[in-house]
Order: structure tokens, then sequence, then C-alpha cells
């Protein structure tokens, strides 16, 4: 019902309701009387009626009103709503800071946590001496990180991502493997498998699985990524050539020079584009194709293109930075390869006096300069001493990278060399042999074949030119010997002049030709 109203000459409103008589009491003009309720309805919907219409016309002039004020203050109007829409805009990115802000601080306290956790060890009551070193540090964090930020998987995938590639820094790829395989499976599940933060852990597993000798797997996730990355971030992104030069590097390493080239230069091509001439990135495509040139007996464009390489590094990184000192080892292995053996053994002295410094004497690197510098010395006729690197080298990656390394079967052959120049033939061919039956195992022709490559030379050098000639036919069968090497290996010139070795150089060549027609476009 309509409430009272002031007016005196509006009807009272009724006052009492019977519920159970159904009928009202009012005070009228005419003193107290009976009315039946279906007397009231009209005069309830006239009052209603009457108080619609006072709210339309108090809304219609209030419309009114607004719009003439609008028009009348355009501007001012104009300037008091754009505030307010600022002030909302701010509230909500102070809001969505605020969340990132408090995010970012409770990750911080975590990390806090676990670092401090990490430092325990320094205490006396629990470290060994008073003493603690960063490998230490980093040994007990990669076993406590599995437990200690299991609350944040997304950081703490970040974190395992950061202590494989220290290992994987320190050529410790055993210690590495495990923890980019856990990083990855958290990414894939938390991220998903197209995140950039997923794809990077995976490209890094593929490059330490290859350095660890898992070739086959290492080529089927650069695959896998290269594939992702092209399809998600375009083929010119440094993202998809990074994965170009990955596979590259995995097909390298297996002996498969032709396809590695190709995908070398095309990220070289698109790094000069996309990046610049002095990139890292560009500068180490650089020094991956000029390894692969030599490898194709390409030494001429390798040389050139290395020493390139050489000189960027030197002015933009300094003389002791890693890549600075790995394009020095393939100046040297390119020198040893031109039988420019007195520079190559000065290249290969500084180097190596510099990585056991900064390095250390087991690291990778360090091993791969004390094998280049035993070649040198080989060519140089100092034998003994080339010995003795090849066992230090040996013994350490035996060690270290485990029995059936690729790099350990190039160091039993190397090593087998050197014993059958000081003529000690019994036991270089008892090394020849167990190097042909470990990379048999392997069941990579690239290692294969050039196992029986070096017997082949170990062979010559014996002066047992038949079973140097079946040595040699049966490399060359098996992989992709490089005509111009074998010509010029000194190793091999004792058979020189016979039909036979012509015969197996054209066959050599023959079998190059039928490679890069079956990778050319």
């Amino acid at each position: 019902m309509p409430p009272a109203t002031d007016n005196a000459n509006d009807l009272s409103p009724v006052r009492n309701v019977d519920p159970i008589s159904n009928i009202d009491f009012s005070l009228n003009s005419t003193g107290i009387g009976m009315t039946e309720r279906n007397t009231i309805p009209g005069l309830i919907e006239s009052e209603r009626s009457r108080e619609i219409v006072i709210v339309q016309s108090r809304i219609a002039v209030g419309a009114y009103r607004l719009r003439k004020y609008v028009q009348r203050n355009r501007i001012a109007v104009t300037v008091a709503a754009s505030a307010v829409v600022l002030l909302v805009a701010f509230a909500v990115a102070q809001s969505i800071q605020l969340k990132r802000i408090t995010r970012e601080r409770d990750r911080a306290d975590r990390i806090t946590e676990f670092m401090t956790s990490l430092f325990t060890m320094s205490n006396p009551s629990e470290a060994r001496g008073n003493s603690v070193t960063a490998r230490e540090i980093l040994d007990k964090s990669s076993k406590d990180i599995g437990k200690g930020l299991s609350n944040d998987p997304e950081l703490q995938a970040q974190m395992m991502y950061t202590m494989a590639v220290t290992y994987r820094g320190l050529g410790l790829y055993s210690l590495a493997q495990p923890l980019q395989e856990r990083a990855l499976e958290i990414q894939r599940r938390v991220l998903g498998p197209q995140h950039p933060d997923t794809l990077r852990s995976m490209n890094l597993l593929a490059s330490t699985l290859g350095d660890a000798g898992h070739d086959a797997d290492a080529e089927k996730i650069s695959r896998e990524v290269l594939e992702i990355r092209r399809r998600v971030l375009g083929s010119r992104h440094p993202d998809t050539l990074r994965s170009m030069v990955t596979l590259g590097g995995t097909l390298y390493r297996q002996g498969q020079y032709a396809q590695a080239e190709k995908f070398f230069q095309e990220a070289l091509d698109l790094q000069r584009q996309v990046l610049g001439t002095e990139h890292p990135d560009t500068v180490g495509s650089m020094n991956d194709l000029a390894s692969t040139y030599s490898q194709e007996g390409r030494n001429v464009e390798a040389v050139k293109m290395i020493r390139e390489t050489l000189e960027v590094r030197r002015r933009i990184l300094g003389p002791d930075h890693p890549d600075t000192l790995a394009s020095m080892m393939n100046l040297a292995n390119l020198l040893n390869g031109n039988a420019e053996y007195a520079e190559a053994e000065t290249v290969c002295r500084g180097v190596l006096e510099i990585q056991r410094r900064v390095l250390g004497a087991d690291h990778p690197d360090t091993l791969m300069a004390m094998n280049n510098l035993a070649t040198a010395l080989n060519g140089r006729g100092q034998f003994a001493e080339a010995e003795k690197l090849r066992r230090q080298t040996l013994e350490i990656r035996r060690r270290t990278l485990g029995p059936n390394h690729p790099y350990i079967l190039l160091n039993i052959g190397a090593l087998a060399l050197e014993l059958s120049h000081e003529k000690r033939y019994g036991e270089a061919e008892k090394l020849f042999r167990e190097r042909i039956e470990a990379a048999t195992n392997t069941h990579r022709p690239d290692l294969i074949s050039g196992a029986w490559y070096d017997f082949a030379c170990g062979s010559a050098i014996a002066g047992h030119r038949a079973e140097a000639f079946a040595y040699l036919r049966q490399a060359i069968d098996l992989g992709q010997q490089a005509p111009d090497d074998i010509a010029s290996d000194a190793d091999l010139k004792s058979l020189h002049g016979d039909p036979r070795f012509e015969a197996l150089l054209t066959r050599a060549k023959e079998r190059v030709a039928i490679a890069k027609d079956a990778t050319a476009p």
C-alpha cells in the first residue's frame, strides 16, 4: 500500500486489516464504516500509477538535466571520465602488480631458504675442515633440489637447469644429464611441451647427450626441438637457429659431415642477417663450419674461416675466454692436418697452459688440447712425449667419460699410432684391435671406419703393405674418408706409387661424391 501523505484532501490509508473476515476498517469523511476488500484495489492501483508516473518523470528530468550538463561541460566531463577510467585501470594494474610482487617475494624467500640450507655445510660440525669448495656446494644443492623447492616446481626446474649448465661447463656430463632430464619432465608437466623454457631444456639435453657420446638420442631430441621451434617461432628466430646448430653438431659427431655442413651453413647465413656478423652465435657457427670443412678435406677454407673466428673472439671475449681457446684449438687441429706441426705445437702449448689454469686438468677441453699437442709432437718426431700425453688423456677420459665414449676410442687409436712409430708393433696391434671391437659395438659407421683407417696407418708404418691396403679399403667402404687427407697422410706415405693406392683414392672420391649427391636439395 502507498504510504500516508500530509495532504488533507488525500484519502487516508487503510489502517487495519482483518485477514479472517476480509473486511477493512477505515476512517473517512463519513466516519467509521465497513468496506469490502474488493473496493480497495482501484484505489491502490491509482496510487501506484501516480507514483510510477512521478518516478518516471523524475528519471526523465534527471536524464534531461544530465544530458544538458554534459552538453554544456563536454571538456570537464571528458576529463572526469578519463580520470575515472585511469583510476580504475591503475587500481587493476596495482592489484596485478601486488600479486606479482607477492609471488616474486615468496619465490625469493624460497630461494633464500634453499640457499641458506646449502651453506650449512660450512658449519664446522657439518663440513670437512674449515673450508668448502664451490663444487661441494653444487653437489649438495643438486642432491637437495628435488625436495628443497617442491612447492614451486617451475622454480625448481629453473634451478635444476642452471645446475645442469654448470655441470656441463665443468665437463661432468653424467651429473648434468639427470638434472636436465628432471627439469625437462617438470617443465613439460607445468609449462607444456612448447613453452620456451621447455624447449631450451630439450636443446641443452641434446647437447649434453652428444657430449656424453649418446648421439642417436641427441639427434632425435635435436630434430624434435628444431621442428617445434620452426613451427612456433619461425625459421629466423635466434632459438630456432641455435637448434639448427645443435643438430648440426650432433650430425658432425656421427661423421655425417655433408649433412652437418648443410645445417651449419644455413644457420650461419641467417645469423649474419638476424644477429650480425660478430654476435657470439654467429661466430660460433663459423667455428663449427670451419671444423666441418676440415673433416671434408677443405683445409684452405677451414683455416681462413677459423682465423677470422679467432680474431673476433680475441677482440670481443678476450684471450682467456673458453670460446677463444676453443677457436685456438680448432686452429691447432687444422695446422696439424696441414702438417704445419711447429705452429700447431706453439698454439697448443699456449692454450694448454691457460686451460689447465682456468678449466682444470680433467676438463674435456684441456684433454683435447693435450691430444692436439701430442699430434703436433708426433708430427715432429717426438714420439715418447706424445705417448706420455696420450696415456695421460686416456686415463682421465676412461675415469670421467666411461669405457665406450667416442673420445676414448679416438684416444686409443692415437696411442696405438704413437707405439707404431716407436716400433712397438705388438702393443700397437693389441690397441688397434681393442678399438675396432669397441667401435663395432657402437654400431656407428664413422667410428668403425676411423678404427680401420688408423689400423691401416699402423700397418703401413710397420711395413705390412697387404694388411694396410685391406684395412684402408675397409675404412673407405664403411665411412667417408676424405681423399685429400688420405693422399697427404704421412703415415700412408709408404703406399704411394702403388696402383692399389691410386685405386683406393678413386674409390674414396666416388664415395664422397655419392654422399654429397644424397644430401643435395
